[in-house]
């Protein structure tokens, strides 16, 4: 799933608006962003929050099944 689509899913699901704008980097990338850093991006606490949390389920859960078990899908 490319960072676009994933992004375009959490704001979908937590009703967060467009957070292309504030967003726009590579996987890679925000996988290594903290949640202060996603805070500081977004400019809101809780979007911030929700999106690191968003994404911490998704980098434990691909641990948990083998590291390419979500690139597959």
């Amino acid at each position: 799933m490319d960072t676009r689509k994933w992004l375009s899913w959490v704001a979908n699901i937590y009703q967060l608006g467009d957070l292309s704008d504030c967003l726009s980097f590579d996987g890679a990338t925000l996988c290594n962003f903290s949640e202060q850093e996603f805070i500081l991006l977004t400019g809101s606490e809780d979007t911030g929050r929700k999106i690191a949390a968003q994404l911490d389920l998704w980098k434990n859960g691909r641990f948990l099944l083998g590291k390419d078990s979500l690139t597959n899908m």
